[in-house]
């Protein structure tokens, strides 16, 4: 290259210059070329499929959008490598070494306990959907995404007439799980929708699921409805809106005596012995899995943290506590947890809960989180009714074939008919699953399609919803076609007439 821009110049119509000149010229350009090509400012990578600027020297400042703490992988080699961050004040967040322009690069956060790897999103807030039918509704759409994660807020765009135009959108609690969203999902059977990320959401505010109570006060009444106001946090930026929902609020109710409404409070679901109640009661302790203790604990650093207790033998509820920050692991055992009893001995029944928005018991299962408005709505019951001295004796014992499958552990609670999709899961989304370790399921029993939204309805056999539980009603015959048992007996009897 050197030799044809030498011989371009010396060629040129200017032949004032002498070869000096020439020379001193072409090295000048030369290092004017090699400046530019290693120049960076207009160069940038991938990063969880966000665009970012490289800096001068080609390195990422990671941190400037991703929070503090997180690791960088290059998932192009095998095992993918992790780039190194410098922590030095002077450049603290800053990779060590140059990366590859326009490469794509994977941000990962570490659990601070166990050392697991979560997924992030930079500036992602939001799921956009296209392709809905015209009678989905704001409910509808956010109970079926509620099988990725708890739903924050759900919206549909509407046309006048007040259906649906196809497109609505999705916030999640943790924005780092829009990741698990695919971009192409079966909504209905044979009826696809199309996802796509957002760091924007649309003016409009919309079904809001999460504002609870940050802690039950026992003995509060339940004050008039308020119209809850939105707030968007997440990395310390805090997005605010008002104004009118395009369907029905979910009405959440405060106690008079809270006054504070936290949005990050979390419900969860444990199964407790019923020989274990009162040394739990006493010592302010319960006994779980070390998976779901874990979970509890990495929950509680996001906001508080409530515990609906069940029976393990019987199909009732026990009562409700508050987690408490761990202090004596060490003390009573590693899946030990301290809490504080809000309420005990109250043994709610099925039918209790007809009035308030619930779920049935056989589908709560050890470990298992509910839905905010579900959670407060069990424990303000639990305040209303008495507290018992005992364990009542007319709760009856317990049956191995009632229906429902409970372990020990992180088991599954399922409901005797096996249907765990879409909708009959706790909270009205997603698949039955325990927080811990995904235990077995009983055998025959399988969890292969995706969550159906609201108002699907259930597989049916022959046109009929029973078919799967009732057999068809045989005649009994024998081997002679023409008698009937019960009719005579002989050839001559004259068979009844077919309906």
């Amino acid at each position: 290259m050197c030799i044809i821009f030498l011989t371009s110049l010396l060629l040129s119509p200017a032949r004032t210059h002498n070869l000096e000149e020439i020379i001193s010229d072409c090295g000048t350009k030369l290092q004017t070329f090699s400046i530019v090509q290693m120049n960076y400012d207009y160069m940038f990578v991938y990063v969880n499929g966000e665009k970012m600027g490289l800096l001068e020297d080609g390195r990422l400042a990671l941190y400037q959008r991703f929070p503090v703490g997180s690791v960088l992988y290059d998932p192009c080699e095998l095992p993918p490598r992790e780039v190194p961050i410098l922590t030095d004040a002077a450049e603290y967040g800053v990779t060590a070494c140059k990366l590859i322009p326009y490469g794509h690069y994977e941000a990962y956060i570490p659990e601070p306990t166990t050392g697991d790897l979560h997924p992030m999103t930079g500036e992602n807030v939001c799921v956009y959907v296209t392709n809905l039918p015209p009678n989905t509704t704001a409910e509808m759409l956010g109970r079926y995404f509620e099988a990725f994660d708890m739903v924050a807020e759900a919206d549909v765009f509407t046309a006048p007439s007040g259906e649906c135009t196809g497109r609505g959108w999705v916030v999640f609690q943790d924005p780092s799980k829009l990741l698990m969203v695919p971009p192409v999902l079966e909504f209905f059977p044979r009826l696809f929708i199309y996802t796509s990320l957002s760091d924007k959401i649309p003016t409009r505010t919309t079904l809001q699921l999460s504002s609870v109570p940050e802690i039950l006060v026992p003995g509060t009444d339940i004050a008039s409805f308020a119209e809850p106001a939105l707030n968007h946090n997440r990395s310390g930026n805090h997005r605010r809106m008002n104004g009118k929902a395009s369907g029905n609020f979910l009405k959440i109710s405060n106690a008079a005596n809270a006054g504070v409404i936290n949005a990050s409070a979390y419900y969860f679901v444990a199964l407790i012995r019923r020989d274990e109640v009162e040394k739990s009661v006493e010592e302010g302790v319960f006994w779980t899995n070390p998976a779901n203790r874990r979970a509890f604990y990495a929950t509680l650093e996001r906001g508080p943290v409530i515990i609906i207790f069940l029976l393990q033998e019987y199909p009732v509820i026990f009562g409700y506590a508050r987690l408490l920050p761990d202090g004596n692991a060490d003390k009573n055992g590693f899946s030990a947890c301290t809490v504080e009893w809000m309420k005990h001995h109250v043994f709610l029944k099925e039918q209790d809960m007809r009035n308030i928005p619930s779920v049935p018991i056989s589908k709560m299962g050890d470990g298992v989180p509910l839905k905010p408005e579900i959670g407060e709505s069990i424990c303000q019951l639990a305040e209303q009714h008495p507290s018992h001295s005992t364990i009542l004796e007319r709760l009856g014992q317990s049956s191995p074939n009632n229906g429902r499958h409970v372990g020990r552990g992180a088991g599954v609670v399922i409901s005797g008919n096996g249907n765990l999709g879409g909708f009959n899961s706790v909270g009205g989304g997603g698949l039955v699953h325990s927080v811990g370790d995904r235990g077995t399921l009983r055998s025959g029993i399988g969890i292969t399609s995706l969550p159906q939204p609201l108002g699907a309805r259930p597989a049916t056999r022959g046109g009929h919803i029973m078919n799967n539980r009732i057999p068809q009603r045989r005649r009994p015959y024998n081997d002679n076609s023409n008698t009937y048992v019960g009719y005579g007996g002989g050839g001559g009897s004259v068979p009844p007439r077919k309906l």
